[in-house]
């Protein structure tokens, strides 16, 4: 919550330029140097609550892979406070978790993220789907994200280790991890790097070479 309103400040009272990304970078710091005391049954508290309020709302099946613009805020709104608090403390702990070097995986995986952004659409106006596979333009076209910027690095490997288990240990209902991610077996397929699958299957075309 610290990282979104720090930004938003920022960028009110300061007409951020596209794509920097200092602000955001100094709040994570900030983030991470702060005490964070939440547990998952306050976090639980809360998002139940969102579940008794809006239950037509977290009913309603969406296409997240479609223009956030073009969807009903009032259902995304929903779901993304309920993900924001079921996901609140593997998201703090990952973000402020530090690769090799030193540095804060909060701010490592968002560089070649950025990088790609300012290749492809320069002027930095655009809109990511909900579901981070693509990005849409100012024009409503749109681009698909590389699954390696998301899910492959030093850093999203430890984002796989914090996420995956996290729903064992804390399960969601039903219907709502259906209407989110269709099932836990996309959700874990979405921290798995595409390059690690394509050694997974050369590996397992050698050893059937070597059986015959």
């Amino acid at each position: 919550m610290n990282i979104i309103e720090d930004y938003g400040n920022v960028a009110e009272h300061n007409h951020l330029v596209p794509y920097n990304v200092t602000p955001y970078y100094e709040a994570v710091k900030e983030t991470c140097d702060e005490k964070f005391s939440c547990n998952y049954d306050e976090a639980e508290s809360l998002w139940k609550k969102v579940e008794e309020k809006c239950p037509n709302e977290l009913t309603t099946k969406v296409d997240w892979s479609a223009d956030p613009s073009t969807l009903d805020r009032t259902v995304t709104g929903a779901y993304a406070t309920v993900i924001f608090y079921y996901f609140g403390i593997p998201d703090h702990n990952f973000m402020c978790l530090k690769t090799s070097n030193g540095e804060l995986c909060g701010i490592e995986t968002t560089k070649p993220f950025i990088k790609w952004l300012k290749e492809k659409i320069p002027e930095g106006k655009f809109r990511p789907s909900y579901d981070h596979k693509y990005v849409y333009r100012e024009d409503g076209t749109r681009i698909e994200i590389p699954r390696e910027l998301i899910s492959c690095g030093e850093c999203q490997q430890k984002m796989a280790k914090t996420y995956k288990y996290w729903p064992v240990n804390h399960p969601l209902p039903d219907y709502i991890v259906k209407n989110i991610f269709g099932s836990w077996d996309h959700f874990n397929n979405y921290f798995t790097c595409p390059n690690d699958n394509s050694k997974i299957k050369l590996k397992r075309r050698f050893s059937r070479r070597n059986i015959n």
